[in-house]
């Protein structure tokens, strides 16, 4: 593929971030007390267009460029959809007339515009295959169907339900190396870096850059942000990893994981795979 197909492609891109932008503001407009989150991510996306739309600017000027500043680009794309898919979770647990359909649409065209942008960036951001875990248990499991939140830190994979999330955030790691984080200068809370904690090393795709994932482990039926959340460090995540799952058995976790003695919650996974749910008050404590 020729750079001015490429520079033509990112210009497209960046009018269908654009768009998303409006559509997803209608939506907060539409959801009104609960659209702050959704005010949120479409405040991202116009950034995020614009930032697009500059670098194809500047690309059309750079007979050498490598494409290389599209794999961060392609990065907060998909971070975008997951945030967005986060507030479409939170709105629905409170709103029971709210009707995410039509967004959800947006959000899946926006994933594989991330995956599109992955692809000319000529690296591949994810390099785990992300497969959705399926509980070895069925016949102990409850019938009840859940949202959940794969993940991992220092490379071990953890989940937690997909309601404790609130959002993703994509940044310096300068603005994560003190105790406190401030979240778009309005929003202290605490850090919680396990990879120090536990002597682990973050898997990133910029070394300069971090992954943060803002949780609030004691989630109640509200909307907003609320005492008790915490700015976690986390490995870069996959696309995907928000999945549906039926609420597994818990079983005693592996002897030697890092967290067996932080973990509030362990189901196997077919694979003989463990997913972990840290007990973030433990942790926090031990800290």
């Amino acid at each position: 593929m020729t750079n001015e197909k490429k520079i033509w492609l990112c210009e497209q891109y960046a009018q269908k971030i654009w768009v998303f932008s409006l559509n997803i503001g209608q939506e907060a407009a539409r959801v009104g007390n609960y659209g702050k989150g959704f005010a949120v991510v479409a405040s991202e996306a116009r950034r995020l267009a614009e930032n697009l739309f500059e670098y194809s600017a500047k690309a059309k000027f750079d007979n050498n460029d490598e494409f290389k500043e599209i794999v961060n680009l392609a990065f907060e794309t998909g971070l975008l959809s997951i945030n967005a898919m986060i507030e479409i979770l939170h709105v629905s647990y409170v709103d029971d007339n709210f009707n995410g359909n039509s967004i959800s649409v947006c959000i899946e065209d926006l994933r594989r515009l991330a995956l599109e942008l992955n692809e000319l960036g000529g690296k591949k951001l994810w390099q785990r295959p992300f497969v959705i875990p399926e509980i070895t248990t069925p016949i102990k499991s409850s019938r009840k169907v859940d949202c959940f939140f794969k993940f991992s830190i220092g490379d071990n994979t953890l989940v937690e339900n997909a309601l404790n999330i609130k959002e993703i955030w994509f940044g310096s790691k300068s603005d994560t190396s003190g105790k406190m984080f401030n979240l778009r200068g309005y929003h202290d809370m605490p850090i919680i870096d396990c990879a120090k904690q536990f002597n682990l090393k973050y898997t990133s795709l910029n070394n300069d850059l971090q992954t943060v994932m803002i949780i609030n482990p004691n989630y109640q039926k509200y909307h907003g942000y609320r005492d008790g959340e915490y700015a976690l460090l986390i490995d870069d995540l996959d696309v995907n990893t928000i999945f549906q799952s039926r609420i597994g058995y818990d079983v005693p976790p592996k002897i030697g994981h890092v967290f067996a003695e932080y973990s509030r919650e362990c189901w196997d996974t077919i694979g003989n795979e463990q997913l972990i749910f840290p007990d973030w008050q433990k942790i926090i404590n031990n800290m």
